[in-house]
């Protein structure tokens, strides 16, 4: 069963108001966020990006239990559909992100990204994913939430690839939970939408008006019961997500898939990790 397609006007309607709530979102990035505390950051981004539904009638569906502003919010780690992810996310449990350095490229979001702290990866640097473990240990010190897409890449929503677990040394050193995040796309009927998928060579432009073509679209997001990421290997942990993870979106899993690369990509060192009561390690800090 598939939905009506969104009428021209319709469509023109939500790129105009999406167009000025960017723009609002720049504004209170770029003039307000530098000034605030980190709590009302993620009480405006909650707001912001569930404005963001609601301008691209994406109805959110939220089970599971959100964690309390008071509790240690750790590392989210979630399926990658949709650059929209990171809308929902937000609008659920706000995080810093990390993120492709492409992303940093796109228009306006781009900027936006950069300016509400996410954190950019480059791809195949070995070296510059050891500097950004450092920079995720920090941000796990001061008590902010850090959101992780381990499978690198996006799909359908209809699988789920291997989870690279680089990017885990950090919960294991700060000694933070890890939450496990599904994120489904459906339509009313209950019928996958793959409208949101951004697979291919679909630029963003292209996604978003594959996006703004739909008349409506539901999104469930599931938060699993956290993972205790100290004493454990970062391996365990991401095959314990990621079959938690496959068992909310109703995914088999073939454990007969191949494992992540073990290149050097694949345990690189923290460093640069800050001297805290929490974390007195000196640096680089080696993690299993």
């Amino acid at each position: 069963m598939t939905s009506r397609p969104s009428s021209p006007v319709i469509r023109l309607w939500r790129f105009v108001r999406l167009g000025l709530h960017l723009a609002g979102g720049m504004a209170i990035a770029g003039w307000v966020f530098p000034w605030v505390s980190s709590r009302h950051r993620r009480t405006v981004s909650r707001r912001w990006s569930r404005h963001v539904l609601r301008i691209l009638n994406i109805r959110l569906e939220v089970h599971g239990e959100i964690p309390d502003h008071r509790e240690i919010p750790g590392v989210l780690l979630a399926n990658h559909v949709s650059w929209l992810d990171i809308v929902v996310l937000n609008a659920v449990f706000p995080a810093r992100f990390v993120a492709k350095a492409e992303v940093r490229s796109w228009p306006v979001v781009g900027w936006l990204a950069a300016k509400v702290g996410t954190l950019f990866i480059e791809r195949g640097a070995a070296r510059h994913a050891a500097r950004l473990n450092g920079r995720i240990l920090e941000v796990l010190i001061r008590g902010e939430a850090v959101a992780v897409f381990p499978e690198g890449t996006t799909s359908e929503g209809d699988q789920l690839r291997p989870f690279r677990p680089a990017l885990l040394a950090p919960a294991i050193h700060a000694r933070v939970p890890v939450r496990p995040a599904a994120i489904r796309f459906h339509r009313a009927s209950g019928e996958l939408c793959r409208a949101a998928a951004f697979v291919g060579d679909i630029g963003f432009l292209g996604s978003l008006a594959q996006v703004l073509r739909e008349s409506e679209m539901r999104v469930r997001v599931t938060l699993l019961p956290p993972i205790m990421a100290a004493d454990r290997h970062r391996r365990e942990i991401a095959q314990l997500t990621r079959e938690a993870i496959a068992g909310a979106l109703g995914i088999n899993v073939d454990d007969n898939l191949p494992g992540t690369p073990a290149d050097p990509q694949d345990a690189p060192p923290i460093v640069a990790a800050p001297t805290d009561s929490r974390c007195p390690s000196p640096v680089p800090v080696p993690v299993p």
